[in-house]
């Protein structure tokens, strides 16, 4: 008896869990080529000026950049730190429905320093 019990524990358990709605993230993916408009190295926070062209006038995004976080340039990668303000980036996000967002990735296409 107490094994029917809790068979029948289970099977309730699993139909009420998967009966239950499901909230998938819907999350769109976002590319903006842009400027550095201010950094916080400390912070960890990075303002990016882009230009909407479906309203023809400049915008800005802040995003929170996490701890470690690589950023490409050149065949390399740069930390946070080494960004300057006006390098110009492609930075791939996710806009999540809350409206935060997710970085995927920033690519500094900034010319590389050195001699020529």
């Amino acid at each position: 008896m107490r094994r029917l019990g809790l068979v029948i524990f289970i099977i309730m358990s699993v139909a009420a869990f998967s009966a239950a709605p499901s909230y998938s993230i819907e999350r769109q993916m976002k590319v903006i080529h842009g400027e550095v408009s201010s950094v916080d190295w400390v912070g960890g926070i990075l303002v990016v000026k882009w230009l909407e062209e479906e309203f023809d006038a400049y915008q800005e995004i802040t995003f929170m950049v996490p701890d470690m976080f690589k950023i490409n340039k050149g065949a390399g990668t740069i930390g946070l730190s080494e960004l300057e303000i006006g390098d110009a980036l492609i930075v791939h996000y996710y806009e999540n429905p809350d409206g935060s967002t997710e970085l995927i990735s920033i690519t500094d296409t900034a010319p590389l320093g050195g001699a020529y």
